[in-house]
């Protein structure tokens, strides 16, 4: 047999505090919210859908093997290390990295990206909005050819290659 409790005030109050709670959790682990360009371009293209996370690589060993020499001294990191990412998810006027495809603009045959019809405009007329410059080099790029890095908070840079890249990795303040 079943036995059902009465559902009390208290007992309301706590489940839908819980369920505030589990919402609000679930909504900031969102992977879209931090990439939404509404706060920018109310006509920006929508959210595309999450995709796979990328399998978990095997945990390092606990111990160092008695061979071992020396520790290593830190090298430029490997480009997989690097936060490189695809200029077609660059916003190239707003310098923000989406994590989606944005809209392309052909200009004399370089493909730049635009996340709105007013960033495209932008590049289709503006040359400043299709060039940077490198952080480490202190040169102009080509945002079309340039290595991106994206930042924390979805700034991105660009450089004039993968060397340059890796040196501005390595000797930022962790």
């Amino acid at each position: 047999m079943i036995t059902l409790t009465p559902v009390t005030k208290t007992s309301q109050n706590s489940l839908a505090y819980g369920a505030v709670l589990a919402l609000w959790g679930l909504g900031a682990c969102s992977p879209t919210a931090p990439h939404d360009p509404a706060h920018m371009h109310p006509e920006a293209p929508a959210a595309a859908p999450a995709t796979a996370a990328a399998p978990e690589q095997p945990a390092a060993p606990a111990v160092a093997p008695a061979t071992a020499a020396a520790p290593e001294q830190p090298s430029a990191p490997a480009a997989r290390d690097l936060p490189i990412v695809e200029a077609s998810e660059v916003c190239m006027v707003n310098d923000k990295f989406f994590a989606r495809p944005q809209i392309p603009v052909k200009v004399e045959g370089r493909t730049y990206y635009g996340c709105c019809p007013n960033c495209e405009a932008k590049l289709l007329n503006e040359a400043a909005t299709r060039t940077a410059k490198d952080p480490v080099s202190g040169e102009p790029v080509d945002k079309a050819t340039a290595v991106i890095l994206a930042l924390p908070g979805d700034a991105v840079l660009y450089f004039a290659s993968h060397d340059n890249a890796s040196r501005y990795w390595v000797s930022r303040d962790h």
